[in-house]
């Protein structure tokens, strides 16, 4: 599971110093984004290349707030891939405790006409990586 420190910015709260529940998601494309640079991918290679990620599908699951000033880790996995979906596993902890977990689906689609595309027939290599990067 790909990991990266976080840290809990003033504007991203509500008045009690809580973290808003629309960041968490913020917080999940930003873990996703830098686990695809990590495994060699960014987002403008992929846009780069004719294909958009559009979310489909995203689940949160909140077990405890964060709050304003705490260290956060943000972690994420890919669990499944089929060249045209994407599903991810997220976690947000703060020391070892888990706050919140949550998924996410992407679809690859065409910029030009915003249907389903195997990311395969786009570029073989970028496919392969990723494929390689599932966690079983």
């Amino acid at each position: 599971m790909f990991e990266m420190q976080n840290e809990v910015r003033y504007y991203e709260t509500d008045m009690q110093q809580i973290v808003h529940h629309s960041n968490y998601l913020r917080w999940f494309e930003l873990v996703r984004t830098k686990y695809l640079e990590f495994i060699g991918i960014s987002i403008s290679d992929i846009e780069n290349g004719g294909v958009y990620y559009v979310m489909k599908d995203a689940k949160l699951e909140y077990m405890k707030p964060v709050k304003y000033g705490e260290p956060v880790v943000l972690k994420c996995r890919l669990v499944k891939y089929n060249g045209i979906r994407l599903v991810h596993q997220y976690e947000v902890c703060v020391g070892e405790e888990i706050r919140c977990t949550g998924e996410t689906t992407l679809v690859n689609v065409n910029k030009t006409t915003m249907l389903p595309i195997n990311y395969k027939k786009v570029d073989e290599t970028f496919h392969n990586i990723i494929l390689n990067s599932v966690e079983k």
